[in-house]
């Protein structure tokens, strides 16, 4: 199980990596000045951005739910989860 579960994570730890760095070139690409160089994006970049954009939504949600039953998850991270609730609760 936790060979699985390490390649999921690292799965979307790569998923994550690609959409930041999808964001990244997009507001570097558009915070160009002028209107020449905000219509040299559009017609450029931003085809292929959306497309990689729409790839990588696509590719999320094909990743499929993990469930893993609470006797899976070791005795002190349920303890520290249970704190962390508590404190959340007790803070509002």
């Amino acid at each position: 199980k936790h060979a699985v579960l390490s390649r999921e994570r690292e799965v979307r730890s790569k998923l994550v990596d690609h959409i930041d760095s999808l964001a990244k070139r997009a507001m570097a690409a558009s915070a160009a000045p002028g209107g020449e160089a905000m219509l040299s994006f559009v017609r450029e970049q931003y085809p292929a951005i959306r497309a990689e954009a729409e790839a990588l939504r696509a590719k999320s949600i094909s990743i499929p739910f993990m469930d893993v039953p609470l006797d899976d998850i070791p005795f002190e991270a349920r303890v520290k989860t249970e704190n962390l609730r508590r404190d959340a609760v007790i803070g509002r």
